[in-house]
């Protein structure tokens, strides 16, 4: 391996070995996590870009929410597991953008989604999976 470390020229198949190692080091670290987490400070952190405690609050409050109405609107307790394990970030970029199209249509500048008669004054959501 000291070869590679001390040799004059570089070759093609050198670049190569050298990339494929980097992109097994990138699959190490938990990139979906970064991922979710970066995507969670969009959201909760506001225009500073910082976590502050009230915003991890908003975070989990908004998370434990989201995990009770999977669980009330699920079939099953295997729909819920199913549902809980498979959820991503992309199922959360999701929810937000058709949570703000669906208030934009009520309530120019509101964040929440639109209250509706019909059932009794509850929120109504627009899940992805139904």
């Amino acid at each position: 391996t000291s070869h590679f470390v001390t040799a004059d020229q570089i070759t093609l198949f050198d670049l190569l070995g050298a990339g494929n190692f980097v992109m097994q080091l990138v699959g190490v670290v938990r990139m979906g996590k970064l991922i979710q987490r970066r995507l969670f400070e969009f959201v909760f952190a506001g225009e500073d870009c910082v976590m502050d405690e009230q915003d991890e609050v908003h975070m989990q409050t908004y998370n434990a929410l989201l995990a009770m109405k999977i669980w009330k609107t699920s079939k099953s307790w295997c729909h819920f597991s199913v549902a809980m394990l498979n959820f991503s970030d992309y199922d959360f970029q999701k929810l937000v953008l058709n949570m703000r199209s669906h208030s934009r249509s009520n309530t120019p500048g509101s964040t929440r989604p639109e209250e509706t008669p019909d059932m009794g004054g509850s929120v109504a959501w627009n899940w992805p999976w139904r």
